[in-house]
């Protein structure tokens, strides 16, 4: 609701430009109603299958694109070659791009809801022309559609050519590497392959288990030879030989007698005995003779030995001839079963790691036929595809349907000239509120005391109407507190200077007080007036209850643009500009402006400006205006300063910083937001004390209130006044009052 309230606000401050907006879009309104002619609409009727396509080739090889959303064909139909295809079959006179445009713009194309067709209808002021055009933009769409479908089958029939060669090349290519796959890794058929080789690693390892139970058994014999005999196998082997051979064995035995011998004489002379040391050089050239005999004969059995140790060489008997033998052939059959036991190892795990690649086998030989079968489908399927392309070619047929033919129309479509007029209405209104809008985001001027609120916080002390909407225009007067003292007008400065009552105390009396503004024009000097004198009217009410007389102080501070005199009428040519001048020389009260005769006024005084002064600051910023206006405070009940605005000089802070309080005096259509914010600005630099705000010649429709006003019968000077303050009084209600 506040919304809407805003919103015709901005209406009622920008009626005129909104107004002229809204009356131009009507009017275009009017106008195209008034020239419209009688139009003509012919239909026709298209069915667009949801499925149609290209058949079994477009699900294969997803070449001939499925077209089942109707909205693809409503752009395809809605198109500039369907347009140009229809002006050169109906042979138009206009030039081509104008006609084309006209058709685009004319023709309509919807689907049917909840159907697969199509309708096609053309507005016309000849009905002729418009079944014409319709059905010739059918048949066009139809011969397109027809051209499409034998494009696409001859791309489909192109394609197939040119990938046929290259299949059937790939499918060689793969046959050729499973044939090199299968001689690489020796396969002919792996399943059987698979099976054989399981078998034989069993029957493998069924060899290796007797092997081991042969060859523990030998080991068992072996150990028990050697307990009954205590060699080694290695003696047991050489002793067995040495025996065999006359000249090894008489060299053993004459070892052996000669060992005895050493014995015995060590016994006898000692170990150092020069006869034992012979001996022994004896017995170390019978070894060696032995050795040499025994290395010439036997090189097989000590190849990996240097020598054999000759003293476990023995000379058995008949039994243990034959036990040596035995022992020896025992470990000639061990050593027998363990080479044969690890080359069985060697075997199985040859076999055992051909099984486990039998599995990357089976996989790389199923793969490789599976693409062999997947390219011996594909090349069929291409040759098959090829021949039906073939068929298709001489039996192609557009996928679109004919329903209904566009005939001539009898009789012409309702008018639209209510439809346009409503349109012009309502375009007028949209846009004229759109103008509305910008033009009040562009102007930075003060719309209403909301936006005065925005700026500045300080309280609204009074609303101050314009004196040429309550007095009439021919009123010239600027003191209608004085001159129509009946008026609203005045009737308002009365209740600001009692709000300014009201607000002094004891702590903080308002004796002096500066009233200034942020721009030229805004209605300080004229406020300063009325309020000085309803001030001096109530200060010394006409009654004979009154006290004693309690003046009023008027000083003209804008020495810049003194504006009293003409709004007073009176006649000084010195001032406070002089005052100043003199340091106080010349008496105050010889500059002083006041009486019932000058001004109309009694118990007030006006200290004038003295002339233009284009630098007061110096005289303003002295201490001897400040010892002046402390010496005046004894002397008047009430000094009001009517100072320079704000944002032109710095005389207004400097007057301020001298009174107790400022009034800032805003009038709308002078003050803007910015100005608003530089005063705002200066206010907060200088610490000035803003009583508050009086708001001059504001909308009071936009403020919300309104008021009455009237002349009183016979009293032509003297105006009685009656106003309501709040909501939904307008001015009519006002008057009334």
């Amino acid at each position: 609701m506040e919304d809407l309230i805003l919103y015709l606000k901005i209406l009622r401050r920008r009626w005129f430009p909104a107004s002229i907006v809204f009356i131009a879009v009507v009017l275009l309104g009017f106008q195209k109603a008034a020239t419209q002619v009688d139009v003509y609409r012919a239909t026709g009727k298209l069915l667009f299958p949801n499925n149609r396509g290209g058949g079994n080739i477009a699900d294969i090889l997803a070449l001939n694109q499925k077209r089942s959303n109707v909205a693809n064909d409503l752009e395809l139909i809605n198109s500039e070659l369907l347009a140009q295809r229809v002006i050169k079959d109906l042979q138009l006179d206009q030039q081509q791009d104008e006609e084309e445009l006209d058709i685009l713009k004319n023709i309509n194309i919807t689907n049917i809801r909840d159907t697969e067709i199509i309708e096609l209808s053309y507005e016309d002021e000849d009905p002729l022309l418009a079944a014409q055009i319709v059905n010739s933009w059918m048949d066009n769409y139809l011969a397109i559609d027809l051209e499409r479908n034998l494009q696409e089958n001859r791309n489909v029939a192109t394609f197939l050519e040119q990938q046929l060669p290259k299949s059937q090349e790939s499918l060689e290519l793969v046959t050729e590497e499973l044939k090199e796959f299968k001689q690489s890794n020796r396969i002919l058929d792996i399943q059987a392959e698979a099976s054989s080789t399981v078998q034989i690693i069993g029957e493998l390892d069924k060899q290796m288990a007797t092997t081991k139970t042969e060859l523990s058994a030998l080991r068992a014999k072996q150990q028990s030879l050697q307990e009954i005999f205590q060699v080694d196998s290695r003696s047991a082997v050489v002793s067995s030989f040495i025996n065999e051979s006359p000249v090894a064995g008489s060299l053993l035995k004459e070892l052996q007698t000669l060992k005895a011998k050493i014995e015995t004489e060590k016994v006898r002379f000692g170990d150092q005995h020069p006869q034992i040391i012979a001996l022994q050089r004896e017995e170390e050239v019978l070894r060696e003779q032995l050795q040499n005999q025994i290395d010439n004969t036997f090189v097989s059995q000590t190849q990996d030995n240097t020598n054999v140790n000759i003293d476990a060489i023995v000379q058995p008997g008949q039994t243990q001839t034959r036990l040596l033998e035995e022992y020896a052939d025992t470990e000639r059959q061990i050593q027998s079963l363990e080479a044969q036991l690890v080359s069985l190892e060697n075997l199985i795990d040859d076999y055992r790691q051909r099984v486990n690649q039998l599995p990357e086998l089976e996989f790389k030989n199923q793969q490789l036929q599976r693409d062999i079968e997947v390219r011996e489908n594909l090349v069929r399927n291409l040759v098959q595809n090829y021949q039906d392309v073939q068929i298709s070619l001489s039996k192609t047929q557009g996928n679109i349907q004919l329903v209904e033919r566009a005939l001539v129309p009898d009789t012409p479509i309702p008018s639209r000239k209510l439809l346009y007029i409503a349109q012009s209405f309502i375009g007028g209104v949209i846009l004229a509120s759109i103008v509305a809008l910008i033009l009040d985001k562009l102007d930075k001027g003060l719309k209403s005391s909301e936006s005065v609120k925005k700026v500045l916080p300080q309280t609204i002390l009074a609303r101050v109407n314009n004196f040429s909407e309550v007095l009439g225009k021919d009123s010239t007067t600027q003191i209608p507190a004085r001159d129509h003292s009946n008026s609203v007008i005045a009737e308002e400065y009365r209740q600001l200077y009692t709000t300014l009552s009201f607000m002094s105390t004891e702590k903080q009396a308002l004796n002096v007080i500066t009233i200034s503004s942020s721009v030229p024009g805004e209605g300080k000097s004229t406020t300063a007036a009325n309020l000085a004198t309803v001030a001096a009217e109530i200060l010394n009410p006409q009654d004979d209850s009154a006290e004693g007389a309690k003046k009023v102080l008027l000083i003209e501070g804008d020495m810049r643009k003194p504006s009293q005199k003409v709004i007073w009428n009176y006649q000084a040519e010195k001032g406070l500009n002089q005052y100043l001048q003199s340091n106080g020389r010349i008496p105050f009260e010889q500059l002083l402006v006041s009486g019932q005769d000058i001004l109309g006024i009694e118990n007030l005084d006006i200290f004038p400006a003295g002339g233009h002064n284009n630098n007061p600051v110096g005289l303003i910023g002295s201490p001897q205006m400040l010892n002046f206006i402390q010496e005046q405070r004894k002397n008047y009940a009430l000094i009001i300063i009517d100072a320079p605005p704000l944002t032109v000089a710095a005389d207004a802070q400097l007057f301020a910083r001298m009174s107790d309080a400022m009034l800032m005096v805003i009038r709308q259509g002078k003050a803007t937001l910015p100005l608003l914010k530089a005063s705002r600005e200066i206010i907060e630099q200088a610490n000035i004390n803003v009583a508050g705000l009086i708001l001059n010649c504001f909308n009071r429709k936009d403020e919300g209130y309104g008021y009455g006003y009237g002349y009183k019968s016979g009293y032509k000077k003297n105006y009685g006044y009656g106003y309501t303050y709040g909501y939904g009084h307008n001015n009519e209600e006002s008057k009334k009052s």
